[in-house]
């Protein structure tokens, strides 16, 4: 089971509690899969925590992850955070040990065919690196 609490930012200050040991990229395993979706691609992004600990997952916006798409050629052609505003929002997600959690974001307008690369991070803190995949339309 996956637990989500917000809490609100008050006047600006943002206290966040240091929990020694529950540092998010070292205890979880990533794997990002693309699925063409009719006039999109919607990409999942699976942590796994393989750990005997819970994971704590910090979020200061309302932005979960950060993808970039890219040609061939290293080209970026989509970014999922370009041209878009988030709520500063402060939030923990905690991934239980030997659980997961998943997240997912649409690329919306993609072009009809072509062989992409997809690579991004999840955006806790801190942000944990996922894998580079490369994909077909």
């Amino acid at each position: 089971m996956v637990r989500t609490a917000f809490f609100a930012v008050a006047a600006g200050a943002l206290v966040l509690r240091a929990l020694p040991g529950r540092a998010a990229g070292m205890m979880l395993e990533s794997e990002i899969t693309a699925k063409n979706v009719d006039e999109a691609v919607v990409f999942t992004v699976r942590l796994t925590n393989r750990s005997d600990r819970d994971v704590i997952m910090r979020f200061t916006s309302a932005a979960r992850l950060a993808l970039l798409v890219c040609d061939s050629s290293r080209t970026v052609i989509w970014d999922s955070t370009a041209d878009r505003m988030f709520a500063a929002v402060t939030a923990e997600t905690i991934v239980p040990a030997g659980g997961s959690q998943t997240f997912s974001e649409t690329w919306p307008r993609p072009p009809a065919h072509g062989s992409f690369i997809v690579h991004g991070s999840v955006r806790a803190l801190p942000p944990v690196a996922l894998p580079e995949r490369t994909f077909t339309r």
